[in-house]
């Protein structure tokens, strides 16, 4: 290996393995389309199952019995169970879940080149190589975690619906945008500085 690259290769080798699990990831979007659907549907139906089992308690403990109060709790229920059985891609929701799961696979192929790129521009530059170490890994590690908030985001879509499902992955999504972005511009920087000294 050329020395110059050694302090990147962490940032070389994390990039071409998001690459590889992008196209393995889409590859499984293809292949296990009906399992993944099936995976999305019984989690509608277990979020309607336990909403039932509220409702149901509500009812038992006579807040549907209040005088003169109309009694639509088997309508409620009725309504739920259709939208969480009978969910399809024609259902935004489902729609919504499957648009993310997609979009785990164009991260990944995005931020894997993006990753290599940037881990190719530390090489050639001559600043420490601690720092050319460490704003690559930065960059690679962001890169890979980053597009799994999207596949768990879209499997918990049906569940917990878009904002719930979003919220839920911050502690990804967080984390991973702030290590992409310093290993970005860490590599701005050095860059900036070698042609100002020329």
């Amino acid at each position: 290996m050329e020395d110059r690259l050694r302090p990147v290769a962490g940032g070389l080798l994390l990039g071409l393995f998001t690459l590889l699990f992008g196209i393995v990831w889409v590859v499984v979007l293809e292949t296990q389309h009906e399992k993944i659907h099936d995976v999305l549907r019984s989690s509608v139906q277990s979020a309607s199952s336990s909403h039932r089992d509220e409702m149901g308690a509500a009812w038992a403990n006579g807040e549907k019995h209040k005088k003169g109060a109309p009694d639509n709790h088997d309508e409620g229920m009725e309504g739920h169970n259709m939208t969480g059985v009978e969910m399809g891609h024609e259902d935004p929701v489902m729609e919504e879940a499957h648009e993310r799961l997609t979009r785990g696979h164009l991260h990944a192929m995005g931020l894997g080149l993006v990753a290599i790129a940037v881990s190719l521009v530390l090489a050639f530059l001559n600043s420490s190589r601690v720092i050319r170490t460490l704003a690559s890994l930065a960059t690679g590690v962001g890169a890979f975690i980053y597009p799994f908030s999207w596949i768990i985001m879209g499997f918990r879509t049906p569940s917990m619906g878009a904002e719930g499902a979003e919220e839920s992955v911050m502690f990804i999504v967080g984390p991973a945008v702030i290590l992409v972005l310093a290993g970005i511009v860490t590599t701005t920087i050095c860059l900036l500085r070698g042609i100002a000294r020329r």
